[in-house]
């Protein structure tokens, strides 16, 4: 099972070296931002000829400098050591980052194509694409911000202190005491943000998911006009989010106005101490030392406060990421199964509905054998397409049994099932941008030479240019007919060489010289082949073996030899 914590931990072994060395410059760094200010107020004492508590740090860091023009060239190096660090640690985090991220996309992709179909189906796409966007991004700051940058502030806020309270005690302690007052009424602020940052990524997805949807039904709202409609439906939404974005911001902003006013009154309280009681400081060198490390502070503070909100952020997307992760995924074979090489679907009692009173398949009995064609026939809504999709175990039936040759479905993966069927169908486009990749399952060389045979068994439906495996297609192959989608979606079932082929509605795009064509490839194929079809009509040039009939209120099944 992932969790936030197992995937961070397990990432943290497999990259403990860069890790390893983007914290050390990170803290590293930090010592250095608590010397810079004090040595600002060393070369006081230099120039006015003074000794303070800081100059005894520093003799005790073994640090001995006595001369100006030394001075200068130390703290230039200092600048120019921080610099380097700097330049270490920014770039080993953004490497941390964009290896963490290609990670976590490479798993989440698998694991979403391992899904059951039903399993996927119950979220729209939208919801899907988000997490590879915004959640993504805020899992990357977690890791920049709130884990590397947030232990590199942790450390250098502890230097600080420890350096200040050498200083003087008295004044440390009243600035930790400002500090957690003001922690506390900041993240209490946190809390408010955390619901309404929940409720605006919701919207972000569920707007994404509108844009998503239409921009795939481009030429639907152009035909149909329906662009003025949509564009309302787009705006109600995207006024909905601006609402909530306004709330967040609000309250985002009334939270980090209250940083400013917490630390400048800090700065005001040290002040009006040392005026109280001038024994605080024992020269004025001391007081500028002690402010500047104070301001110093002022920034790693900032986004150590700052950081809940990341955190929150990284948790609200990290939740929505596992609840992914950990979705049930189809199983794949630990060893290969021998089913034999022309297997007898049968199906026993077989029904399915999305709710258990309302069946699609209704207790439905029958064996498919090698060598013949059958069709199964009925009105819309009769079962033909679901029925397919139980034969490609895409659903699983609520009750009832089916078994391709000797073996129940249960006994193999969805993996071992698919390799014996392939499937021509409008609910499965085409995907690649050549006919190439479209027809192909992989884009090998070694595959262009068998594409090139497929094609040219497909004279009747595809004119010169589309038999050139190279030529181009739009997505989902837009810019070509219906017809030629479906040619070339048989094509891919050829390609496959399975010895079962699923056909769901194959005549419906085609004109009467490409029906003929693919009846002829069919009635050729039938003997090396069980070829499934599901159509309302059938042309008369098909030879067909047995039909099967759905009603819509009971299926059930008849053979004409």
């Amino acid at each position: 099972m992932f969790t936030q914590l197992n995937i961070t931990q397990k990432f943290a072994r497999q990259n403990k070296t860069i890790i390893g060395v983007t914290f050390a410059s990170s803290l590293m760094g930090s010592l250095l931002n608590v010397f810079i200010p004090l040595s600002i107020g060393r070369f006081y004492e230099l120039v006015l000829h003074s000794h303070s508590a800081k100059g005894k740090l520093f003799d005790a860091l073994g640090i001995k400098i006595g001369d100006v023009a030394i001075f200068i060239n130390f703290f230039i190096a200092l600048i120019v050591v921080r610099a380097v660090l700097l330049f270490v640690q920014k770039y080993y985090t953004g490497i941390i980052n964009e290896t963490f991220t290609k990670h976590l996309r490479e798993k989440l992709f698998e694991r979403q194509l391992s899904q059951s179909l039903t399993d996927f189906q119950q979220k729209p796409a939208g919801n899907y694409l988000m997490r590879y966007s915004g959640d993504m991004s805020s899992i990357t700051k977690y890791i920049s911000t709130g884990v590397i940058g947030f232990t590199s502030d942790v450390f250098f806020m502890v230097v600080a202190f420890c350096v200040l309270a050498f200083m003087n005690v008295t004044l440390t302690i009243i600035i930790v005491i400002e500090i957690i007052i003001g922690a506390l009424i900041y993240f209490g602020f946190g809390l408010l943000i955390k619901n309404i940052s929940v409720q605006r990524q919701n919207q972000k997805s569920g707007l994404l998911n509108f844009v998503s949807i239409r921009l795939h039904s481009f030429f639907t709202i152009k035909a149909l006009n329906r662009q003025t409609p949509e564009v309302n439906e787009f705006n109600k939404k995207s006024n909905a989010l601006f609402e909530t974005g306004k709330r967040y911001q609000a309250t985002s902003a009334l939270n980090q106005s209250l940083l400013p006013v917490l630390f400048f009154g800090i700065i005001a309280s040290i002040m009006y101490a040392i005026y109280k009681d001038k024994s605080l400081m024992q020269n004025n060198t001391d007081v500028v030392s002690f402010i500047l490390l104070v301001l110093y502070m002022q920034s790693p503070f900032k986004r150590m406060l700052k950081v809940n909100n990341v955190w929150q952020s990284a948790s609200i997307s990290f939740k929505k990421l596992i609840a992914i992760l950990n979705t049930q995924t189809e199983e794949k074979p630990a060893s290969e199964i021998n089913i034999r090489p022309r297997p007898v679907i049968t199906m026993r009692n077989v029904s399915f509905g999305y709710e258990m009173d309302k069946p699609i398949i209704n207790n439905f009995s029958y064996s498919f054998e090698p060598g013949n064609i059958y069709v199964i026939k009925g009105d819309n809504s009769s079962g033909k397409s679901t029925l397919l999709k139980l034969i490609l175990n895409l659903y699983e039936p609520t009750s009832g049994t089916i078994h391709l040759g000797d073996y129940l479905y249960k006994m193999l993966t969805p993996y071992e099932i698919r390799k014996s069927i392939s499937l021509v169908s409008e609910d499965a486009p085409l995907i690649g941008d050549t006919i190439f990749k479209a027809i192909s399952y992989s884009a090998r060389e070694a595959q262009e030479e068998k594409t090139k045979n497929t094609l040219s068994l497909l004279e009747f439906g595809l004119n010169d240019e589309l038999k050139n495996p190279h030529f181009k297609l739009a997505m989902h192959a837009a810019n070509i007919s219906k017809g030629q989608r479906t040619i070339l979606n048989i094509a891919r079932a050829l390609n496959t060489n399975k010895k079962i082929i699923l056909l769901d509605e194959p005549f419906i795009n085609l004109d009467e010289k490409s029906i003929q064509g693919v009846c002829q490839l069919l009635n050729n194929l039938k003997s090396k082949k069980t070829i499934i079809i599901a159509a309302h009509n059938y042309p008369v040039e098909l030879s067909t073996n047995y039909t099967i009939e759905l009603t819509i209120n009971k299926k059930s099944a008849y053979a004409n030899s």
